[in-house]
């Protein structure tokens, strides 16, 4: 946690009805990830999208509570960015986290949507082919 909690949960509230992608998202996880915060409320959207992948790189080091709001979160920015590349690597994060978590109707039905999108993709593939193997009886 920040050292600044009540001047930065201040500022992350009065920014909030400016920008809707945080609409959503608990305080908590905001003020956990404040420094990407920051980055979105000032406009510097390739650096927080830097800092967003650095974070994704090491995923499985994410306390297991933020790491579906990440990804969602991650995913709902990169697409409001049109950042196709990082969009496409937070889906196929979020696939793993729910075949991980043992989600397999999300997992399902998101990878049927992706695989609609990219057919030949080998690592979606990979991932329906995991999905089979955990789903047989």
């Amino acid at each position: 946690t920040c050292k600044d909690e009540p001047r930065l949960e201040h500022y992350i509230q009065n920014s909030l009805s400016r920008v809707s992608i945080f609409e959503d998202v608990e305080l908590d996880f905001l003020l956990r990830y404040e420094e990407i915060v920051r980055l979105i409320l000032g406009n510097e959207m390739d650096e927080a999208s830097h800092l967003i992948m650095s974070y994704l790189e090491k995923i499985e080091e994410m306390p297991e509570k933020y790491v579906e709001v990440f990804l969602n979160f991650s995913n709902d920015l990169f697409a409001r960015l049109e950042r196709e590349e990082e969009y496409v690597c937070v889906n196929k994060k979020l696939l793993l986290f729910y075949v991980s978590q043992k989600e397999y109707d999300k997992a399902k039905g998101l990878l049927d949507e992706w695989l609609q999108i990219l057919p030949n993709d080998q690592d979606l593939l990979s991932i329906k082919k995991d999905l089979s193997v955990e789903t047989e009886d």
